[in-house]
């Protein structure tokens, strides 16, 4: 193995990157500046079910992450047949790219009390953003393809 090959590091935080991401954010009304104001930011899972976010993120994203190197091999949300192969598209899509950022989508169950008429509990769910702590998990050099342009090399 070389030298290069040794000190090659991936940087996921190209300014195309993070302009993307906060157009996926901005579409379900979540703004940011920096990828550390995301940080126990909630998502509302209504939002990411509704029909129109799961078009707009596979007609407008899907194809915008791939321009940017990211790999259909390692990130099945950005594959052809994602809206029939999985259940929740845009969520899969939203969480798989904020885990190549380091960032870990948490579900978060909130009791809204019962049912007056069926007495069955009501829930509101939600995703909690917050960071990854096990690296390890984390396909940053897998998910993105080798000739990626935003490539750096550590000293």
């Amino acid at each position: 193995m070389s030298d290069n090959q040794l000190t090659k590091t991936i940087s996921l935080t190209s300014d195309d990157d993070i302009n993307l991401l906060k157009d996926m954010l901005k579409y379900i009304g979540i703004e940011f500046d920096t990828l550390d104001d995301l940080y126990d930011m909630p998502i509302p899972r209504e939002v990411l079910l509704r029909e129109d976010t799961i078009g707009y993120y596979n007609g407008h994203f899907k194809e915008k992450w791939k321009s940017l190197h990211y790999r259909t091999d390692k990130l099945t949300s950005l594959r052809n047949n994602n809206l029939t192969s999985q259940r929740y598209p845009a969520v899969n899509m939203l969480r798989q790219i904020l885990r190549c950022h380091k960032l870990h989508m948490k579900p978060h169950v909130t009791s809204m009390g019962y049912d007056a008429k069926t007495g069955r509990k009501l829930y509101k769910r939600d995703y909690i953003i917050g960071r990854v702590y096990s690296f390890d998990d984390v396909p940053e050099e897998d998910a993105i393809a080798d000739n990626d342009t935003s490539s750096i090399s550590a000293s």
